[in-house]
């Protein structure tokens, strides 16, 4: 066969797979000489299209019926026709008959082969290439090679004596498990094994496992090896191997009753260093191999009068190195065998019998064992010491014990064993139930339960069973396990007063029955009524609440009314009538607007309770009162004025709030808080002084104040630097004074301060001097570029730039710090820096620097503690630091960490670790969905609106949209979470008037920024163009004469769309004047809208 190809051409006359699977196990079968019959492989495929490829296209599909067919359920298929030369049989499709996979993305072919006895072996070659692709990283080309490699060649029919003379007898795979395969195969092809071809097919089978297993395999094209990593070490899939040697042998002698013979790995030497399988040679069943240690099968027993002498042969398996060895020893006798109970711990025996058990026990030894007991409860019972039968000496009692506990021991005379044992004695039914419970019994009409029937039992574990019949039996029901009686229908008195049923208990075997007599009592029926309702409003400032109506069915009874509960005390209530007032006229503005009490009305003997709820409804009895003051000073340069407080005695009313007067153009006001601003911030010398009207009002009544507005003159001139820059040499003294900052103007005011930003090398004095204030290093900084920002009394800041130079001095020293300059603020720390989220890949992070040492610093990531994300950075040439991929905060690595070293020009090293912070920056929420923009008349809108926020804890907030009428949101989602839904839809259809363009707004606030986002689109509805028709009558009673000798059609044409009549001219046939023809298309002028 030829594996670059994916076909497999087919020399025989009879198919069978040696893959297991979910269909009939594989046999050996002759080779019948008339039809083709085999499996597709893979577990069994079935409905594979399988088919005979006579033209050799690599498909079935022109193939006809004779030499195309389907797999059955267990992967079968058969040709009735005999397979000639250089037929190719191909399989695809299909679906695995176990887990239903579908296999239309692979086409699965055959390998034939056959033993040296005619034999069928069919393996899957080509699935097997398949396989070494898909799960690796060689290619097709590779792949194939690979298969033929280890199958013995690239090019040959692979036959079993191919395998092993190419691939055992040279090379080997380091996998044990796939020796004993090959030999396997070896086995059944040459016809000395029993073996079904399924083992011979696991040489196959073995490499695909590997394959899988390693998809780090690759192809070395210099050497040729195939290479796969083991344990972080490269290693070659064929190893060659040494034979084993043995240096010891087994002990000459075994203690008759010992299975452990020898630990074989302590007798062997291996040259390669690796571990030795082993195998026994034995057909016998006398011994086995766990692991390297050696066993009998069975305990060996010393016989009196033989040789017992053994003889055992193994084999040392290193690769295909064999070493086989024979050993021989004798086995000695010892009673050095403890006796063994083989009996169980726990028994179960009935009541009212002696037998209890037999003691049972066996000694490797043949020795005679005695028996004996002993325990908590062992003089209960006798046992024989020869044979260990045990009895009791008096017959057991469930009722009087129920468990009995001792300790058998067992000796042959020289060991004792011992085993502790539990009897439980079986309850066995001996007494009948007896009903205590008493007759007559009276229960009260208009209830359902009646009583429950007390029983008890001699035997304690017997569950009770209730019944009951006689003749009111069908009056009541009964529980059958606890005896409780009740009413089917609750009695009445005045209906039937007394009732006699026969109650049954029994245990299961023994019944008891008892007649039972049931008298009903009279009692009063009716309990009183409240009719009236539960919730009452009144008006403050009024006394009068409510009028309590109840009734009794008791016609006769007097009600008495009464009140309790959580505001009873506020109220009077008239016991005989049931009026209800306030005992002080309520006042809405007290901040008591809800009373709630329990009313009670009773007939004597029955009682209802109703609680009410009365609410008082506020009364607006008065004017707001503007509270805050009738002026105000503001500073110019800034828009806030007043807020403007008032309050009304009606705590429910809201204010509204309005301003008036000479300026109130020039300000702004919020009706519902009183905030006043300046429409535009006020400028001391353009306008000082404004006049406005406020006025409050709370719907019904209000008020007006007049305010004045003062406006403050503000310092507006700032001071002016110049850049100023210095030159100092390194290692300066601290302290020094090295200059002063360049000052030019002072603006309206002194100079009350000078600041330098992010800098711990140097500060400056209120002066303006600058002074030394850290270690200055040429190594560290050749110049400093800083920044000076001068304040003034007024306020005012101005900033300018402090450049100052360092000379080098030459010093020879270690490095005695690691510090870094973050990219993102310019600022210098110690083992920590800064970057922001979300900016891109080879983000630039800041540039190392270190104190002491010689020069020339060079920076590197080593390994050491604090080196978890070293991977994530780069260090070039110039010491700057780089992540190499992208921060995204939100996925949980909110720091890094490294570790760097620093080495100066004399070698001299430093390390240090350090973090990385992430700063959380907010990724704006953005519409995630496309509105629906066009439609046609008469049809339905509907869109949903998708905003997300990718913010860890973000929350989105719905608020006020742009929707044209004809439009409407009819559900919104997701309100306060990161991710909104709002979908809007047509009020109804899109008719004539809706025709045009429709701009929606929609907006949803993000809460962490307050920043609004905004989709705006436009939705146009598209008019539908109505065609025009035509309204003629007969053409006879149409005719025009124009005095011409042409005829003219008065036609009368109408269009939906609005288009007016017109005459359109038509030609009367010559032989019949009453038909005339229409024109096939109506004129364009008559559609107004096109």
């Amino acid at each position: 066969m030829k594996f670059f190809s994916y076909l497999v051409t087919v020399s025989l006359i009879f198919l069978f797979t040696a893959c297991g699977g979910k269909g009939n196990k594989s046999e050996y079968h002759t080779v019948p000489s008339d039809f083709i019959h085999g499996y597709v492989v893979d577990n069994y495929i079935k409905n594979a299209t399988v088919c005979i490829d006579s033209n050799f296209d690599n498909s079935c599909s022109d193939e006809s019926s004779e030499f195309r067919t389907t797999s059955d359920e267990n992967g079968s298929f058969r040709f009735d026709i005999k397979l000639t030369d250089d037929m190719t049989i191909i399989a695809y499709g299909g679906e695995d008959a176990t887990t239903g996979e579908e296999f239309n993305h692979l086409v699965k072919n055959f390998s034939i082969n056959t033993d040296k006895n005619g034999k069928i072996i069919l393996s899957s070659i080509t699935t097997l290439i398949t396989e070494v692709k898909n799960n690796s990283s060689l290619d097709l080309t590779d792949s194939i090679n690979l298969v033929n490699n280890f199958l013995g060649g690239s090019n040959q029919n692979i036959e079993p004596e191919n395998i092993i003379e190419d691939v055992v007898a040279n090379k080997e795979f380091q996998s044990d498990e796939f020796l004993r395969s090959l030999k396997l195969f070896e086995m059944a092809s040459s016809g000395t094994s029993t073996l079904t071809p399924d083992n011979s097919i696991k040489a196959f089978k073995q490499l695909a496992n590997i394959i899988i297993h390693n998809p780090t395999i690759k192809h070395d094209v210099n050497s040729s090896a195939y290479i796969i990593e083991e344990n972080g070490e490269n290693k070659n899939l064929f190893v060659e191997h040494t034979t084993p040697v043995f240096t010891r042998v087994v002990p000459q002698e075994i203690i008759s009753g010992t299975k452990f013979i020898a630990d074989l790995s302590t007798l062997v030497i291996n040259p390669d260093g690796e571990n030795v399988r082993f195998e026994v040679v034995d057909t016998t069943g006398t011994y086995e191999i766990i692991g390297s240690h050696l066993y009998f099968v069975d305990y060996p027993i010393y016989t009196s009068g033989s040789t017992n002498e053994y003889s055992v042969t193994v084999r040392a398996i290193n690769g295909s190195k064999i070493k086989e060895i024979t050993f021989d020893f004798s086995l000695v006798d010892g009673n050095d065998n403890v006796p063994i109970i083989t009996m169980e711990s726990n028994y179960n025996i009935n009541e009212n019998q002696y037998e209890a058990l037999g003691v049972v026990a066996s000694d490797r030894d043949n020795d005679d064992l005695s028996y004996s007991i002993s325990g908590i409860d062992a003089s209960y019972f006798n046992i024989n010491s020869s044979t260990g039968e045990l009895t009791f000496k008096v017959a057991p009692d469930y009722e009087s014990k129920k468990i009995y506990t001792f300790l058998v021991t067992v000796s042959d005379g020289k060991y004792d064993v011992n085993k502790g044992i539990n009897i439980n004695i079986v309850d066995i039914n001996e007494f009948a139930p007896v009903i205590t419970t008493q007759t007559p019994y009276s229960v009260v009409e208009n209830q359902l339960s009646i009583l429950n029937i007390e029983a008890s039992d001699g035997d304690t574990s017997d569950n009770l069973d209730y019944g009951i019949s006689g003749t009111d039996a069908s009056y009541f029901n009964i529980d059958i396990t606890t005896g409780a009686i009740t009413f089917k229908t609750a009695p009445d008195y005045e209906t039937k007063n007394s009732y006699t049923i026969d109650v049954s208990v029994t245990d299961g075997t023994n019944n008891t029955i008892k007649t039972f007599i049931i008298n009903v009592t009279n009692v009063n029926e009716f309990t009183p009524v409240i009719s009236s309702g539960n919730s009452v409003s009144v008006n403050e400032n009024q006394i009068s609440v409510i009028d309590v109506n109840a009734t009794d069915g008791d016609t006769s009874e007097n009600l008495d009314y009464s009140i309790s509960g959580t505001d009873a005390n506020d109220f009077n209530i008239d016991t005989t009538t049931g009026v209800i007032t306030f005992k002080t006229a309520p006042d809405y503005e007290s901040g008591k607007t809800n009373y709630s009490f329990d009313v009670n009305v009773s007939d004597g003997l029955n009682d209802v309770t109703q609680q009410i709820t009365v609410s008082v409804q506020n009364v607006n009895e008065f004017t707001p009162v503007i509270i805050s003051g009738n002026s105000v000073s503001v500073n110019e340069n800034q828009i806030s004025v007043i807020d403007v407080n008032a309050t009304d005695g009606d705590t429910s009313e809201n204010l509204d709030y309005g301003i008036s007067g000479t300026d109130a153009n020039d300000f702004n006001i919020d009706i519902t808080t009183g905030v006043i601003t300046f429409k535009t911030a006020p400028d001391y010398e353009t306008k000082n002084s404004y006049t406005i009207d406020v006025s409050v009002s709370d719907g019904l009544n209000d008020v007006t104040q007049h305010i004045n507005v003062s406006i403050n003159n503000l310092f507006d001139v700032v001071p002016t630097l110049n850049t100023t820059e210095l030159n100092i040499t390194e290692n300066i003294a601290i302290g020094t004074k090295i200059g002063d900052i360049n000052v030019s103007s002072l603006g309206d005011s002194n100079i009350s301060s000078y600041t330098i930003s992010n800098d711990r090398y140097f500060n400056i004095e209120n002066n303006g001097s600058i002074r030394v204030s850290g270690i200055i290093n040429y190594e560290q900084f050749t110049i400093h570029e800083l920044n000076v920002t001068a304040t003034n009394e007024a306020g005012e800041s101005a900033i300018a730039s402090l450049i100052i130079g360092v000379t080098d001095v030459y010093e020879v020293g270690v490095p005695t710090d690691i510090n870094i300059t973050s990219d993102f603020d310019n600022t210098e720390r110690d083992n920590t820096a800064l970057i922001n989220e979300d900016s891109g890949d080879n983000l630039f992070v800041g540039t190392f620097n270190s104190d002491g040492g010689s020069s020339g610093f060079t920076f590197s990531l080593v390994t050491g503690t604090g080196d978890s994300d070293n991977g994530s950075f780069d260090i070039n040439s110039s010491n700057r630091l780089y992540l190499l991929h992208e921060a995204n905060y939100e996925s949980g690595k909110t720091s890094y960490n490294i570790r760097v070293q620093v080495t100066d020009n004399d070698s001299n090293t430093k390390q240090e670790t350090f973090t990385i912070n992430v700063n959380n920056i907010n990724d704006v929420a953005t519409f995630t969905s496309t509105p629906v923009t066009s439609l046609q008349q008469g049809e339905s809108y509907s869109y949903t609106a998708t905003v997300n926020d990718i913010d860890l804890g973000a929350q989105l907030t719905e608020t006020t949209h742009t929707i044209p009428n004809g439009f409407s949101k009819v559900s919104t989602t997701g309100n306060n979470t990161d991710t909104i839904n709002i979908t809007i839809e047509d009020s109804g259809s899109l008719g004539d008037n809706m025709v045009g363009n429709h701009n929606f707004v929609l907006n949803v606030i993000e809460d962490q920024t307050g920043n609004t986002i905004l989709q705006s689109f436009t939705v146009s509805v598209i008019d539908i163009n109505d065609k025009p028709y035509y309204e003629s009558n007969d053409v006879s009673d149409r005719i025009v004469n124009l005095g011409d000798t042409t005829q003219y059609y008065d036609v009368d044409i109408t269009d939906g769309d609005g288009a007016q009549s017109q005459e359109i001219t038509i030609t009367l046939s010559s032989s019949n004047p009453n038909v005339a023809t229409v024109p096939g298309s109506l004129p364009s002028v008559i559609d107004s809208e096109t």
